[in-house]
């Protein structure tokens, strides 16, 4: 891609050196000289608007800029260095292109989008509300230190992004304001200048600026930052200072200057009249498309377009390249990697990259100038990547994220359903294989059976798989959901979250990252029950928001490793059934699903002698990849599905005559080496201590313990 690039820019360098020498010889033979022609521009100069994607030096619209002795300003700083910035900024560029194609950025220019408290979030929109500014995320913002999940009321936070065809800030990077920060920030362009009341209007708001600091001229169109320590009031900002972002190369060039430009279409009338933010762009019968078509143009669209500006100050483009939504997503171990064709193959699926392609390396190594040269086998990667409108090309990669090894196990697929053979499906080129562990969801994170599943499900449905890879390349599916399409998630107020209890009023009341929840009898639990909702919990929650600003659970999965960026182990299952196939307490079967236990399994309400054809039980373990699951858990439970003899009791121990016996009040109390201890061991049992026991009633009419609370 960078070789176009470059082939471009010294094409159109090069013409114009010929065309400005060309013709001269026509002038002596003719006895009366035509017109001089305008003489062709022979400017070198290079201006650029849009996201960095990647360093070393700075990618940004899919061009490498060398940004040796370049001038860097941002917000903070007048005169600094590549290092200042950071994935995800928005940023200005002017330059210049060497006659051997090479770009090199003679300034670099960032200012924050907006920076202020947080005065509203909207969990089901996936959005929040920064000096009267809506603020979207989507899957390719960067968030700094902090997740949209986490973010809170009042919370300062500085946004970098573009604007939509609706005046909403796309946020392409979000972090939190440093705790120093005092001042607030807004940048856009100036209209409905009124210098005698002394406002304006700046991103749809009314900005008073009566006792503002003044640096610049004012002027409609003029691009400004206004810092203010107010918050907004009847859609009015009242600011301390309006300074004019000095470099107006981005909005105004010369005939013939070099342009690039990223972000949405914002206006459109037709594809050769459209804006992308403040500039006009457009196409002519040159102009070539990447991923798409003329047809592909529309409001909202994400493109990043490279040409020339003519002399109304357009941009006609010569390349358009589109990005759409991600309809493919995966998780698992690089298989392997051709850096030169920027081409990487995870989950048997082989992805193309780009110089558009966001990079990111959250592994410990954190390689700022992190690419696929930097990827090994072996390496763990998620990929979110689209197909191109050529549906016949690989998909093309929006986001390479490399993460530590240890981070998680097991893979992701998500993707469009391309052939069902139940209780296979295929996405991709990637079979996924299903049994009678493997947990089915609908697109409203219900809990299907398999047969239900699989009557709603159909081809070109998008679906997310969670599992292991077996030793021929399957995907053995742990889980299954139907994704909803945003549209219905939207129109049915669905939210997801991911984060701890941060308070407890009950198990049926609670909040997660400060967000009211409660549960009804319809809630799923997941890794855990009810009891384990206490303070400090991590989970994932999937539910709807109400009226009144409290998320009904539909489901609840707790998990081990929590709010740490860490994604936990894919290939976890919880089934129950009968025993249908008992050679061993190592090898027997539940439905059609192959289990064994080793010393660290656990059990519940019985022992392992109690294995045999028939029981039935609840299984709680991992899926490994030769199609066996390995319980870590298996619960005894009555024919009827529930445990019948369960008992929990709390009091003082009495009648001590060894941790294995004793009684508590009128339960004699049994201990066995799968009881489990909380807040101590079984050193702490004596008589007079307070203790909450778990457990059930087993032959001898005593009570098993499974579980004791130390109080």
């Amino acid at each position: 891609m960078i070789k176009n690039k470059l082939t471009y820019w010294i094409v159109i360098f090069s013409s114009m050196i010929l065309f400005g020498c060309g013709g001269g010889s026509a002038t002596s033979v003719a006895p009366t000289p035509a017109p001089a022609p305008t003489p062709a521009p022979t400017s070198t100069n290079v201006v650029s608007q849009g996201t960095i994607t990647g360093f070393g030096s700075v990618v940004v619209n899919g061009v490498h800029y060398q940004t040796t002795s370049t001038q860097v300003t941002t917000d903070d700083a007048s005169n600094t260095d590549e290092s200042a910035l950071q994935l995800g900024m928005v940023v200005d560029i002017t330059g210049t292109v060497a006659a051997t194609g090479e770009m090199q950025a003679t300034q670099i220019t960032y200012h924050a989008k907006v920076e202020g408290p947080i005065s509203s979030i909207d969990l089901v929109n996936q959005s929040f509300v920064v000096l009267g500014q809506t603020v979207l995320v989507n899957s390719l913002t960067e968030f700094s230190n902090t997740t949209f999940d986490t973010l809170q009321v009042n919370q300062a936070v500085e946004v970098s992004g573009i604007n939509d065809a609706n005046g909403n800030i796309v946020a392409s990077r979000v972090e939190p304001s440093a705790s120093t920060e005092t001042e607030y920030k807004l940048s856009g362009t100036i209209a409905n200048l009124d210098s005698q009341a002394k406002t304006f209007t700046l991103a749809g708001m009314t900005i008073d600026y009566t006792s503002a600091q003044i640096t610049g001229t004012l002027a409609d169109n003029v691009a400004v930052k206004v810092t203010t320590t107010q918050q907004v009031s009847n859609n009015t900002l009242v600011v301390d200072s309006v300074h004019v972002i000095a470099n107006e190369a981005v909005k105004k060039g010369e005939n013939g200057e070099h342009r690039g430009v990223g972000g949405l279409i914002t206006a459109f009338n037709s594809a050769t009249d459209f804006h992308v933010g403040d500039i006009a762009v457009t196409t002519n019968s040159d102009t070539q498309f990447k991923h798409g078509s003329v047809t592909t143009l529309a409001l909202n669209v994400h493109v990043s377009i490279n040409g020339q500006l003519d002399a109304n100050n357009v941009l006609v483009a010569k390349t358009i390249r589109f990005d759409e939504p991600g309809d493919t997503e995966v998780q698992g171990n690089v298989e392997s990697v051709d850096a030169n064709n920027k081409q990487v193959t995870v989950l048997g699926v082989t992805f193309q990259a780009d110089l558009n392609t966001k990079y990111e390396d959250s592994s410990d190594l954190h390689e700022r100038f992190f690419d696929l040269t930097h990827v090994a086998v072996g390496d763990l990667l998620e990929i979110e990547a689209f197909t191109p409108a050529d549906s016949t090309s690989l998909p093309v990669a929006r986001k390479i994220t490399r993460k530590n090894l240890t981070s998680s196990e097991g893979e992701v697929l998500r993707g469009k359903v391309t052939a069902i053979a139940q209780p296979n499906i295929t996405v991709k080129t990637v079979t996924v294989i299903t049994s009678d562990a493997t947990h089915f969801e609908a697109g409203d994170h219900h809990v299907l059976t398999a047969t239900d599943f699989f009557a709603q499900l159909a081809v070109t449905n998008e679906i997310k798989v969670k599992g292991t890879r077996d030793s021929s390349g399957n995907l053995l599916a742990a889980s299954v959901a139907i994704k909803a399409p945003e549209n219905d998630n939207e129109q049915n107020h669905r939210v997801e979250l991911v984060g701890k209890i941060t308070s407890v009023t009950s198990s049926s009341e609670f909040e997660v990252n400060h967000h009211a929840v409660i549960t009804n009898a319809q809630t799923e639990y997941r890794h855990g029950t009810a009891t384990d909702i206490v303070l400090g919990a991590n989970l994932e929650l999937n539910g709807t928001m109400g009226t009144d600003n409290k998320i009904t659970a539909v489901k609840i999965t707790f998990q081990a490793q929590p709010g740490n960026g860490q994604s936990g182990d894919h290939r976890q299952v919880e089934f129950d059934g009968s025993i249908n196939k008992f050679n061993s307490a190592t090898d027997f079967y539940v439905g059609n699903q192959a289990v064994t236990t080793d010393i660290h399994t656990l059990f519940e309400h019985g022992t392992i002698d109690l294995l045999a054809n028939s029981i039935q039980i609840k299984i709680e373990g991992t899926l490994q990849n030769n199609g066996v699951v390995l319980a870590n858990k298996i619960e005894f439970v009555s024919s009827s599905g529930s445990d019948s003899s369960a008992i929990e009791t709390d009091g003082n121990i009495s009648q001590f005559v060894s941790v294995s016996d004793f009684m508590v009040g009128t339960y004699h109390v049994l201990t066995n080496a799968n009881t489990l201890y909380e807040n101590g061991d079984s050193s702490n049992l004596a008589n007079d201590v307070h203790i909450d026991v778990k457990g059930h009633i087993n032959a001898d009419n005593r009570l098993l313990a499974d579980k004791i609370q130390i109080k």
